[in-house]
């Protein structure tokens, strides 16, 4: 194995733990009472782990933890141990049964000496359930909160023993009955071990700003709580976010997409019966632009779409329509756009989408579906409700439960479409005109042309 690293500060260290081999750090301990608190987690695949201790007036150590593979690829793993006496602590991660693949591994290791018998480590039971009402992140890690006593005393459950905070001295308090926020203690450790990589990776102001508490949780639960995953998603978004010239979409500004919006086939209708924003596509539109720049407009009007949401985050997802009439797949089909934009809404909008309704789609649209689906993740095809006509009984009662008036005449075309740039007055184009108001001029017109011919 590699020769045992010194002990480390509390703060969390990466190694890369090379096939074939172990490593090692090893924790001296004084006489006294001591306890030793460790975690750590890997990247994408397990890895085995062990601990012994070898008391100073012995020549056989203990064992403290047997060894196993762990999954701390899917789950940080944390563990303690107290000693009455002076020794080594030897904590052993174990790559050795992997040929040819090294693991990267990100450890704490965090001592405390000179403890009294009062502050003996002990287990806690857990409200009925097994779970808290509140979970809190400590500087210990992340638990559950299981009592908040008189004298401003915090009892937390840390899963490896009981710790005993001041309220100051607690860095948050979440409440998981939000129901966008963590439920469990295991959820908060994978959050700051996601915070952790990203401050080890380094931000920028403005991906700094943008990697908030929510942010992180949204990729985690895109990514089924996997840290590794869930910070490969949002590398890549950062890169798209603030490197790509493709979009950069915290630079788009409204006289930018001043030249397109005329013909915008994108537009906010305003909010659903629940308060989130409704993003509508209409598939007939879009101008003579390039591929590009359709992209660019549909971002744009993303991004303020989610603007629009409330200011409490009381949600953070919005319903999306799209809506095929009059689309032809002669005039209209563009696979390229198509299989873009839904890649770039789940892999750069996680958790972002509540419901998308597929509107007016004809038998045309299951050809443009099968491409589109490719590019999806199971969790995100099963958010699609398609309806049929919007002049079918059945497609108008989903959506009045579903939208309030005004935002459905939005939908329908009986109303103009909101403007989306907020800061401009609204374009004199034709989307002024309701649609149906249009249609039956157009029928108008053809039966007149039927009955001069």
């Amino acid at each position: 194995g590699q020769p045992g690293a010194p002990l480390m500060a509390a703060s969390q260290i990466t190694h890369k733990v090379p096939a074939g081999s172990l490593f090692d750090v090893n924790v001296t301990l004084p006489e006294g009472l001591s306890r030793v608190l460790w975690d750590f987690s890997t990247d994408d695949y397990d890895i085995g782990f062990s601990a012994t201790f070898l008391p100073a007036d012995a020549v056989a150590e203990r064992t403290v933890a047997e060894h196993r593979r762990v999954e701390s690829h899917v789950l940080p793993e944390t563990g303690v141990f107290e000693s009455d006496g002076a020794g080594t602590l030897t904590l052993t991660w174990d790559n050795s049964f992997s040929t040819w693949r090294g693991k990267t591994l990100h450890y704490s290791v965090h001592v405390e000496k000179n403890l009294s018998e009062r502050a003996r480590g002990g287990s806690v039971v857990l409200p009925q359930g097994g779970a808290a009402s509140k979970v809190c992140e400590t500087s210990l890690g992340a638990g559950a909160v299981v009592d908040e006593r008189e004298d401003g005393v915090m009892v937390v459950d840390l899963g490896f023993g009981t710790g005993y905070f001041h309220a100051d001295s607690v860095f948050r308090v979440l409440d998981p009955r939000d129901p966008y926020e963590v439920e469990t203690r295991f959820q908060l450790a994978r959050e700051i071990a996601l915070r952790t990589r990203l401050q080890l990776r380094g931000l920028t102001d403005e991906e700094a700003a943008f990697c908030d508490h929510r942010c992180l949780l949204r990729y985690l639960r895109a990514r089924q709580w996997n840290v590794a995953a869930a910070y490969k998603l949002l590398v890549e978004t950062l890169h798209w976010r603030f490197v790509d010239e493709a979009f950069r979409p915290d630079e788009m500004s409204d006289a930018d997409m001043a030249p397109y919006l005329p013909f915008n086939p994108v537009f906010v209708a305003g909010h659903d019966v629940d308060g989130r924003a409704v993003y509508v596509l209409r598939c007939d539109k879009g101008g003579d632009f390039t591929t590009l720049e359709k992209l660019r407009v549909a971002v744009y009007t993303l991004e303020k779409a989610i603007a629009m949401q409330p200011a409490d985050g009381s949600h953070e997802r919005i319903t999306c329509i799209f809506d095929f009439k009059d689309f032809s797949a002669m005039r209209h089909m563009n696979l390229e756009y198509a299989r873009t934009f839904p890649k770039i809404f789940q892999n750069h909008y996680p958790e972002r989408l509540h419901q998308c309704i597929i509107l007016n789609a004809g038998m045309l649209f299951s050809g443009l579906w099968k491409v589109v689906s490719t590019v999806l993740a199971p969790e995100t095809k099963a958010k699609v409700l398609w309806l049929k006509s919007d002049t079918d009984e059945g497609t108008l009662r989903q959506l009045q439960a579903r939208l309030p008036h005004d935002v459905l005449m939005r939908v329908l075309g009986e109303l103009p479409d909101f403007d989306v740039m907020l800061s401009a007055a609204p374009f004199p184009d034709e989307r002024a005109e309701p649609r149906r108001a249009r249609e039956a001029a157009r029928a108008a017109a053809k039966a007149a042309a039927r009955g001069g011919a």
